[in-house]
């Protein structure tokens, strides 16, 4: 029987945090390597899979309005101002 595994501190949940949640970006072996796995999730989701649930979507445009909402995370914005 293997002992438990201590509990992460505080730094190492920011840790796993900033890392992402998908196993793929997890477990790539440099930040390099996960910030390119998750640019391209991002740029599938947002040509792709976009087309597949609304045929005819501007990824462009939709790229756009997602860089300002992910820029204004902080705080509540209203739809209007994105």
């Amino acid at each position: 029987m293997t002992a438990p595994e201590k509990p992460p501190t505080l730094n190492g949940y920011i840790e796993r945090a900033l890392r992402s949640g998908f196993p793929e970006a997890v477990l790539s072996s440099s930040d390099r390597l996960r910030r390119q796995w998750l640019r391209s999730y991002i740029d599938q989701l947002l040509t792709r899979d976009a087309e597949l649930v609304d045929n005819g979507r501007d990824p462009v445009r939709l790229r756009r309005y997602f860089h300002a909402l992910c820029l204004n995370t902080a705080g509540v914005v209203a739809a209007q101002t994105l």
